[in-house]
């Protein structure tokens, strides 16, 4: 499901992808009777869409299209006014027709991919992306997402091919290159992962994303310093990244300074304490540091936060076990076991609390 933020994305980049093509669109439109006041409409429609007024614009294609409905130009551009209003059914009819009227025109065929990318229908957006790629092989932007179609459908593989092809039409194209890592990892090949968000990183040194996301593979390969640095430019980016603060805090963790790790779940914390894994793994640290009650405190707000995750049960019980208050114990295993009733390791936690209690 693509989020609010990359539909706004995706429509400003359906824009300017309209816009580049109105020239030589126009220059294909085909001879009218009289040609004046169809342009005179179209010329109002491009002002208010210009000026950001759908509404306006639309009403004025409209009108374009009544004196002359053979114009793909006006379909195409009704429809991006559409599709930037989300009204995507409508779009994909414009774009459809502009299509039939000019079937040599791989925008159509782009845009078109992009308003069902949009609604969430993959496959009809890859085979207009397709067909956009047929017409205009050096189309990067159409192997880019159809690049992204593939990943969100799970083919990643066809998704890094893709993006190979976008990289190598358009060397500056940071978006494929991010992504084309993001599939790189999806298929556990960590070094080629990081080599693209190397890249990223010197193209564009700014994007904490990419630092963050290198760092998380920094940690998997065991390469703590690395993925603490990255963790920690990150942070220095984006000082309100709580993301990041967990991820560090949790390799400070496994390299044993549980003192800088618990200070990077508090600030994780600070800045988002709706988060239920930010006190569990707080909790988890306080734990090893000796801090029972302290633990307990933060696993109990973690159930709080998130009552039907038998773990956390687990952990506040194992936290209540090593307190010696075996009740309490006992009442977290077994709350653990109805959440999670076929974990054998739950199972023989609740037994040794019981045969410690004496029943």
């Amino acid at each position: 499901m693509l989020s609010s933020m990359n539909i706004i994305r995706l429509a400003e980049q359906a824009l300017k992808a309209a816009g580049d093509a109105v020239d030589r669109w126009a220059a294909q439109e085909p001879p009218l009777a009289n040609p004046a006041e169809a342009e005179a409409s179209r010329l109002r429609g491009d002002a208010c869409f210009e000026q950001g007024d759908m509404d306006q614009a639309i009403a004025h294609y409209t009108e374009a299209i009544r004196l002359n409905p053979a114009s793909a130009l006006c379909h195409g551009l009704r429809g991006t006014a559409f599709q930037l209003q989300g009204d995507l059914h409508h779009a994909i009819a414009d774009y459809t027709e502009a299509k039939r009227l000019n079937p040599a025109e791989a925008n159509y065929s782009y845009l078109c991919g992009r308003a069902y990318s949009l609604l969430g229908e993959l496959k009809p957006a890859i085979d207009h992306y397709s067909e956009a790629i047929r017409l205009n092989p050096a189309g990067a932007k159409a192997h880019a997402h159809r690049g992204s179609a593939h990943l969100a459908l799970g083919s990643a593989e066809q998704a890094i091919a893709d993006f190979t092809e976008a990289i190598r039409l358009n060397p500056s194209d940071t978006d494929s290159l991010h992504a084309r890592a993001l599939a790189y990892q999806r298929l556990d090949k960590a070094d080629l992962a990081i080599a693209d968000f190397t890249e990223l990183i010197r193209q564009s040194p700014a994007d904490d994303s990419a630092y963050a996301n290198r760092g998380f593979l920094q940690f998997a390969l065991g390469q703590t310093a690395a993925a603490i640095a990255d963790y920690s430019e990150a942070i220095r980016l984006d000082p309100t990244d709580a993301e990041s603060f967990c991820l560090r805090g949790r390799v400070f963790q496994q390299t044993g300074n549980l003192s800088q790790a618990i200070a990077d779940y508090s600030e994780a914390i600070r800045l988002s304490p709706a988060n239920s894994p930010y006190f569990v793994f707080r909790g988890s640290a306080l734990e090893h540091q000796g801090e029972l009650e302290q633990a307990v405190a933060d696993f109990s707000e973690a159930i709080r936060l998130d009552p039907e995750d038998p773990v956390i049960h687990c952990a506040r019980g194992k936290a209540f076990s090593a307190l010696g208050n075996l009740d309490l114990a006992i009442a977290d295993y077994q709350a653990a076991l109805r959440l999670a009733p076929d974990d054998d390791v739950v199972a023989e936690a609740l037994a040794d609390a019981k045969a410690r209690r004496g029943n």
